[in-house]
């Protein structure tokens, strides 16, 4: 009789614990699931981590089929920024993980005609100067305004607004760090 006892109680001790085991290995698939599903979401580009400003154009009288476009970027986080140049055996304009386009009437357009100059260095919470070089569809255009004398900021914004109207500005899209940088339009 005793013996009964002492095996239903063992009984009910093994089934509490197998109970609570599997209590205890749903809990755990349960929140597997959602750290997997939270992981997999898409993530939004962080667009406030670093601002761009247009400053200028740049003179490239030793290439006149290029214009020279000079944006100051601004890093708003904590961190260093750093875009090293392709290594040279590499076909590809941008480094890694980078992929910059033109933005056309609210779109983006890949590749771009414009390429960034590297290497990129923002310090944490500091501004840096960067350069897009661009090709115009009318480069033959170019070269009568870097010729002649006079104020060339002027003629260049008007030769843009004439010749390439449609081009709203550029964007990065720094992938590994999940960054969008918008450079505006300024000419």
């Amino acid at each position: 009789m005793e013996e009964q006892k002492n095996l239903r109680s063992l009984k009910i001790i093994a089934l509490k614990g197998a109970s609570i085991g599997v209590g205890i290995a749903v809990a755990l698939s349960t929140i597997a699931g959602c750290i997997h599903w939270l992981e997999s979401r898409p993530k939004p580009w962080r667009q406030d981590a670093i601002s761009a400003a247009f400053s200028g154009f740049l003179s490239e009288r030793d290439h006149p089929v290029f214009v020279g476009f000079e944006f100051t970027l601004t890093n708003h986080t904590r961190l260093d920024y750093r875009l090293d140049s392709p290594p040279e055996n590499e076909a590809a304009a941008n480094p890694a993980g980078v992929e910059f386009g033109e933005l056309y009437n609210g779109s983006v357009r890949f590749p771009a005609r414009g390429t960034l100059v590297y290497p990129i260095f923002v310090p944490a919470s500091q501004k840096a100067e960067v350069v897009v070089r661009f090709q115009p569809y009318n480069a033959a255009g170019m070269t009568g305004i870097l010729e002649s004398a006079g104020p060339q900021r002027e003629r260049l914004k008007e030769f843009m607004r004439r010749e390439e109207s449609d081009l709203g500005g550029f964007v990065l899209f720094d992938s590994l760090r999940h960054y969008q940088m918008t450079f505006p339009k300024g000419w």
